[in-house]
């Protein structure tokens, strides 16, 4: 599977590291994909361990049709405290 066909697959969600982990098992260097997908705009950080979908990956929510929160917009109307 694609890992961005994954995190779009898995983007109505909150993305933890486990979850992030077993989607990139056959890296031999997990964490450093992490960090790549970061950098790419692939995922966004909420906080240590967690992260949500990243704009660049072209997800919209089918209820509203908005794009996803962002990390500070999640941290600024206190979704989930940091």
């Amino acid at each position: 599977m694609d890992i961005q066909a994954g995190l779009k697959e898995l983007s109505n969600q909150p993305l933890t590291h486990r979850l992030l982990a077993g989607l990139l098992k056959n890296y031999k260097r997990p964490n450093d994909k992490i960090l790549s997908l970061k950098a790419d705009g692939l995922i966004e950080p909420v906080k240590k361990g967690l992260y949500i979908a990243g704009r660049s990956l072209g997800v919209y929510f089918a209820e509203s049709g908005e794009e996803p929160l962002s990390a500070k917009e999640v941290a600024t109307y206190g979704i989930i405290p940091i």
